[in-house]
């Protein structure tokens, strides 16, 4: 969806939300393969909202992980759930 739809904020919302529920409803779905594949998808989601003014969507984006995230029994797992989506511009929060 970033590159084909770049300005679709909704869809890319969507698509990334839907992304975030499957992770938060595996019971331990944070896995090593998983943590890589979501961190290059979070980098490119900072990147994507400095091109195309999604500041917005990113931040209701790591505010729906955070939520969905904080069920993680394991304290470790929990904070690389909730930290995979860097902020605007790349940072991790």
């Amino acid at each position: 969806m970033l590159r084909l739809s770049p300005d679709d904020r909704a869809t890319i919302e969507r698509a990334t939300g839907d992304v975030i529920g499957e992770l938060a409803g595996q019971p331990e779905g944070y896995r090593q393969r998983t943590r890589l594949r979501l961190e290059k998808l979070g980098k490119a989601l900072a990147a994507w909202s400095v091109r195309h003014r999604g500041g917005e969507t990113l931040a209701r984006l790591r505010a729906a992980g955070a939520q969905r995230c904080a069920g993680q029994r394991d304290p470790q797992a929990a904070a690389a759930c909730r930290d995979w989506l860097p902020a605007a511009g790349g940072t991790t929060v």
